[in-house]
């Protein structure tokens, strides 16, 4: 599921990350033998139009194979059916042998035609289901009277936690029902509604929830028509919200007015950690929402590609994002931003309060001159925890501005990350950067590695609080 996730400790992340890929490559490896035993069977059995879309006799052969190979392996535990066209009549024999299941966390069962009956079975399931604690169902046919049936689930449910309904025609009346569901349910953390013709008056309905619900972290509404109404009513959701941490708005139609209003609600908001705002037309909008960001200490991530952000705006926006000391990711990507405009984001990276560790400024203006100005700030940069990762792909940077880089990455040794694909840099070049970016990688794993070695030595991490692997110095 497209969702931002992020994982507290790295080891940990990794470790779940490489279980849950085991366990969609198990699920792969079922799906393809059940269909191929499925479409054996019916051509022993004489039926010969086998392949391309699926029939109805198709469809219960496989759903049948399936069931049996599940039963099979009881441990397993995700199941992505994506794109089988499976309909009612496959969840429906499909449901039973789920239920029986004590270990399936993960259904997929995107892009299968499923309406109301088969939501309906789905929804008996989550009644009774202690185990699933993730639901992909986008590209279905679910609509509104299918959504009102899942509300009714999610209301006794108290295991799901990810359930996704992109592109399922939940509109503005699903989202209502939706709404009554998150007052009383406890464990839904991610809801995507990406793509539902939901407006302003649908996030005015979903915005009361917030008062009540003190789980739901992350919500998706990209692809909606919002508009400054809806804008208005995202401010009062910002307000109310308790757990919010992760909004995701893009191509929503916001326009300024709508920038200037979702403004007035993040001054208010305390919880947010990631806001992304592409492709919404802000303009200035995109200023009121860097000024209601100062100061602030829970904002990290914050993505305003492609939105109509010139040198003018720039000059503004550069500054109050440089004081938003706890942001530490910010994409500017096809924003027409030129050389001129690369001298206010130098002037932010250099700034004391800015913890801005990685700078996305994809499909822009950025020539040779923008390049010189950014390898002069990084010179100047001597707190190894600053910019770790600038992205300056397909602007119009040539061989001169590349080697300015050559010089900044001699002296600055916290860049890990050095982005100039598609640029008109020639390989050679190239490859000086890049040689010496892999030169900082592994100064820093070794002066981490020591550093790791010296904890282990002493096993007093809580007095090697604020050092610096740089250094290569320890205070006790």
């Amino acid at each position: 599921m497209e969702v931002v996730q992020k994982s507290r400790g790295h080891s940990r992340g990794r470790s779940r990350g490489r279980s849950a890929e085991r366990g969609r490559s198990k699920s792969r490896e079922i799906v393809e033998r059940a269909r191929s035993k499925s479409r054996e069977r019916l051509q022993r059995d004489g039926f010969n139009n086998v392949g391309g879309q699926l029939c109805s006799q198709e469809t219960v052969a496989l759903v049948q194979e399936l069931v049996g190979e599940f039963d099979g392996n009881c441990d397993l535990d995700s199941l992505e059916l994506v794109g089988e066209e499976i309909g009612d009549l496959g969840v429906e024999m499909l449901v039973p042998a789920l239920q029986r299941s004590s270990a399936l966390t993960m259904l997929d069962l995107s892009k299968n035609a499923i309406a109301l009956r088969g939501i309906e079975s789905l929804a008996g399931m989550l009644e009774k289901n202690t185990v699933l604690t993730e639901l992909e169902l986008k590209g279905n046919c679910i609509g509104v009277s299918g959504v009102e049936r899942l509300a009714v689930a999610l209301e006794t449910n108290s295991t799901l936690q990810i359930l996704g309904l992109k592109k399922n025609g939940v509109a503005d009346l699903g989202v209502e029902r939706l709404a009554q569901a998150l007052e009383s349910n406890s464990s839904l953390i991610v809801l995507d509604l990406r793509s539902n013709s939901i407006t302003g008056e649908g996030v005015r309905r979903l915005s009361g929830a917030f008062q009540a619900n003190i789980t739901l972290e992350v919500l998706n509404l990209a692809g909606n028509t919002l508009q400054e109404e809806g804008a208005g009513w995202l401010a009062v959701l910002l307000e109310e919200t308790k757990s919010l941490k992760v909004l995701m708005l893009k191509n929503c139609s916001l326009g300024e007015a709508g920038g200037n209003k979702l403004a007035a609600g993040l001054q208010k908001n305390a919880t947010l950690t990631t806001l992304e705002l592409q492709d919404n037309e802000l303009g200035r909008g995109a200023v009121a929402i860097a000024e209601a960001l100062v100061g602030t200490n829970t904002m990290e991530d914050l993505n305003l590609d492609n939105n109509a952000i010139d040198v003018h705006i720039l000059s503004q926006l550069a500054p109050a994002l440089g004081s938003c000391n706890s942001l530490s990711e910010l994409s500017l990507s096809c924003n027409s931003i030129d050389d001129l405009g690369a001298q206010h984001l130098s002037k932010m990276v250099s700034s004391c309060f800015c913890s801005l560790k990685s700078l996305i400024l994809r499909r822009n203006c950025l020539g040779d001159a923008a390049a010189r100005t950014f390898a002069r700030a990084l010179e100047g940069l001597n707190v190894r925890e600053t910019l770790q990762s600038l992205d300056l792909n397909a602007n119009r940077i040539g061989d001169e501005g590349a080697r300015c880089f050559l010089q900044a990455l001699e002296s600055y040794g916290g860049l890990s990350e050095l982005n100039l694909g598609s640029n008109a840099v020639s390989e050679e070049v190239e490859d000086a950067v890049l040689k010496l970016i892999w030169q900082n990688r592994d100064r820093d794993c070794e002066a981490r590695r020591q550093f790791d070695q010296i904890v282990d030595r002493c096993r007093l991490p809580s007095d090697l609080e604020g050092y610096d692997p740089s250094s290569g110095v320890v205070q006790l």
